[in-house]
């Protein structure tokens, strides 16, 4: 039974980081979009953003929902998973956690 919970446990580490892929994606695309074109208005940058995505994901409101909840799980996931785990998974949960804050309280503040 400990067998089954240690790899639920670092299957929910991985699993953590895994989303924090959409999040990671939204802000490359961001920074991509607003450095190629320093002097183009807000509208632009947003219509440059969101043309990296496909037609059903051009909502910027639904794009930082998704950001924010992956972020949530992300956190989530990594607290499950560093109950009694040690050295690399570990490692990944706080890194996972860290940067999943992070992204989560910028998507946060970039709505307001």
């Amino acid at each position: 039974m400990e067998d089954n919970e240690r790899r639920l446990r670092k299957f929910a580490a991985l699993a953590g980081s895994v989303f924090l892929i959409p999040p990671c994606i939204c802000w490359v695309f961001w920074i991509a979009a607003v450095s190629s074109s320093p002097n183009a208005s807000q509208g632009e940058r947003v219509k440059r953003f969101l043309s990296h995505f496909p037609a059903a994901l051009q909502d910027p409101q639904l794009l930082t929902i998704i950001a924010l909840v992956s972020c949530i799980l992300a956190v989530m996931l990594s607290t499950v998973s560093m109950k009694e785990s040690s050295g690399i998974f570990r490692f990944i949960g706080v890194l996972t956690i860290i940067v999943a804050s992070f992204l989560g309280l910028l998507s946060f503040f970039t709505t307001l």
